[in-house]
């Protein structure tokens, strides 16, 4: 009767663990959970296998936008109420006491009651324009910056029309005396402006949806 060896408990040992061994797979790590953009409702879904000690970072997007959102509804709502109440104060006192104010000439009382009621409409308009364009930022909308700088460069195409409509009542600008002096004045002012409401988009990770203004 032949002996068994001692060895053959080992080997059969070893073989029991590779097979088993060859049978077992990582198991998927799944980042599915707990993360998502902050202006979508949409979670990143599926799995991932990583070797030990990875991390995977997700940042959220810049809070540019929202900061800029939040000041263009500051600035729309008290400009707008501030010219509401102007508007509504012109077309209730005496026409000869709003001269009066204004230093101008009885023959020219009619056309300062029209300027001053077009310059007044005009900026209700876009402070109510800007109301909007700030709730889309605010909410990560590219269209509400995008209305921003149309309404920016609208105004300064209004003003200057304002300056050769109304050439009596545009005495000059900070700059300059003069129609000269008041463009330049809104070329500059319009250009800060467009600065300002473009940071979001020169922000890396702004979050930004792909809106568009038109279309």
């Amino acid at each position: 009767m032949e002996a068994s060896s001692p060895w053959d408990d080992l080997a059969e040992e070893s073989q029991q663990k590779t097979d088993d061994g060859a049978t077992l797979s990582p198991q998927p790590i799944s980042i599915s959970e707990g993360f998502a953009p902050m202006n979508q409702g949409t979670l990143l879904t599926g799995t991932a296998q990583m070797p030990t000690g990875q991390l995977i970072y997700l940042q959220p997007p810049s809070s540019a936008a929202k900061v800029l959102g939040i000041i263009m509804l500051i600035y729309g709502v008290v400009i707008g109420l501030l010219t509401l109440i102007s508007l509504l104060t012109i077309n209730i006192i005496n026409i000869d006491e709003l001269a009066a104010l204004y230093a101008v000439d009885k023959g020219d009382q009619g056309r300062l009651f029209l300027f001053l009621n077009i310059s007044l409409a005009f900026t209700l308009f876009t402070s109510i324009a800007f109301v909007l364009a700030g709730v889309w930022v605010k909410n990560f909308q590219r269209k509400g910056i995008m209305l921003a700088l149309l309404l920016t460069l609208i105004g300064f195409v209004f003003d200057t029309a304002i300056v050769f409509i109304f050439p009596e009542f545009m005495s000059g600008g900070l700059i300059a005396p003069g129609r000269g002096g008041i463009i330049v004045e809104g070329v500059f002012t319009s250009m800060f402006c467009g600065l300002i409401w473009a940071i979001p988009l020169m922000v890396a990770n702004n979050g930004l949806d792909e809106s568009k203004l038109f279309g």
